[in-house]
């Protein structure tokens, strides 16, 4: 289940797509979380860079 099926609550991530984008830059460049979800980064193996979001309470 995911975001729309009604399975989690809405979250307000920014007042604009920029902010957001910006907030999602700053987490995977710093590390740093964005709300609970704390980043990290792995090589897929078709050679791409992936990211893997990490739920922390």
């Amino acid at each position: 289940m995911g975001i729309g099926s009604g399975d989690l609550e809405g979250t307000l991530w920014g007042s604009h797509l920029t902010e957001f984008v910006g907030a999602i830059s700053h987490a995977l460049e710093t590390g740093a979380p964005f709300k609970n979800y704390w980043p990290t980064t792995f090589e897929h193996s078709s050679g791409r860079t992936c990211v893997e979001w990490e739920i922390r309470a």
